[in-house]
């Protein structure tokens, strides 16, 4: 969400670092990213423990899959604000739709068979699904600039 108000500026004033400023920022957040979801993936029991009781241990597994979803979206939305600055958001609808058909396809089939692991697993399903298109739009947008 910070980047988007950078990227609107860059929009405004035909700034000509787009594409450095894009591999910064996007490399920035998915580090980041990275770091918190192997944080939480490791230490899902201690969080689970900690955040929800001893109650909630079956979680664990799920919080896992969740802390990989979490790395997955931050990287799309640090890539969906570009697109939201130059006004293109008729590809970021295409890349959410993207994600939501993954969803949509496979979540019946992983809730009825895993459970709710199945539900995180059928989210993750459809983040990735979109994934490819969103590195395919920001390359696209990085070398028109």
């Amino acid at each position: 969400k910070s980047s988007f108000p950078l990227f609107s500026h860059m929009q405004a004033s035909s700034y000509p670092k787009l594409k450095s400023t894009v591999l910064k920022i996007a490399s920035t957040s998915t580090l980041l990213m990275l770091i918190l979801g192997i944080i939480l993936f490791i230490f899902s029991r201690e969080a689970v423990l900690i955040l929800l009781g001893s109650a909630w241990l079956e979680i664990i597994p799920t919080v896992k899959i969740l802390a990989f979803l979490g790395v997955i979206k931050g990287i799309s939305y640090s890539i969906n604000a570009v697109f939201m600055a130059k006004k293109k958001q008729n590809i970021v609808t295409l890349i959410t739709l993207t994600s939501v058909l993954g969803l949509t396809l496979s979540i019946a089939p992983l809730v009825t068979r895993f459970g709710i692991q199945g539900a995180g697993l059928a989210a993750l399903i459809g983040s990735l699904a979109s994934l490819p298109l969103s590195l395919y739009f920001i390359t696209r947008e990085i070398k028109s600039s």
